[in-house]
């Protein structure tokens, strides 16, 4: 399990379901004015082959995507029963 779980489960909301603002809107919705965000990480390791132009040979090589979003709880927003 990654650190986002146990960060989301400390705050103190009855609902496991958290969204993003655009997510919200995307179904209706909108998170109610002076709601603070929880931030959350995703992070991914793809390994992808590159032949080395000097040596010709083929070399394995690792890439990493990190990212940050602020979400919210679904107990934030109002507005769309599609929701709950």
């Amino acid at each position: 399990m990654g650190f986002n779980v146990f960060s989301l489960a400390t705050q103190g909301y009855g609902s496991p379901c958290w969204l993003t603002f655009n997510q919200a809107k995307q179904l209706g919705a909108h998170v109610r004015k002076g709601e603070k965000s929880t931030l959350v990480s995703f992070w991914k390791a793809n390994e992808y082959a590159k032949q080395n132009n000097e040596t010709g040979e083929t070399e394995n090589k690792t890439s990493v995507l990190l990212r940050y979003y602020h979400v919210f709880n679904v107990e934030q927003c109002e507005g769309s029963k599609a929701l709950w």
